[in-house]
């Protein structure tokens, strides 16, 4: 439980200040959303957690109803440099902001190559964004 609360933590604070961490992915779709990605230690746990931190423009929302897939996709040199152990989809409303964030939370379990050398990845993720009179669905590699 202690375990937990830390992370919680630290991931609320590492959200917090997410403007200055998180850099614009190139995959953003401009029109309905913007990305950003991170990916984080956290101290002695073996797995790596990486968030997907969506943000709907105005007049767009996210789609519940549409379930989330994500995959890692395999390197073309290689084995897959981390499992996806476990996914987590939470809206976020930040205060002053009336349109709430989505974060899609990975628990990444690293390969033994992947643990000595930090390997970049990609993910491969499928979600929607709605206006009043649309719903759209993305899929997008992104990259790590």
């Amino acid at each position: 439980m202690k375990k937990f609360f830390i992370f919680t933590a630290f991931a609320v604070l590492a959200l917090s200040s997410a403007s200055a961490i998180g850099a614009p992915s190139p995959d953003d779709d401009g029109e309905c959303y913007s990305l950003r990605t991170y990916l984080f230690e956290v101290e002695k746990r073996e797995n790596l957690i990486g968030v997907l931190r969506l943000k709907p423009k105005s007049g767009w929302k996210w789609n519940e109803k549409y379930p989330v897939n994500l995959s890692i996709l395999k390197p073309e040199n290689g084995k897959r440099p981390y499992k996806l152990v476990e996914q987590h989809v939470e809206q976020i409303e930040l205060e002053g902001d009336p349109i709430p964030e989505v974060a899609i939370w990975m628990d990444l379990q690293p390969s033994k190559v992947a643990k000595v050398y930090r390997q970049r990845f990609t993910v491969r993720a499928r979600y929607s964004f709605c206006d009043k009179t649309t719903c759209r669905v993305f899929k997008r590699d992104i990259k790590f």
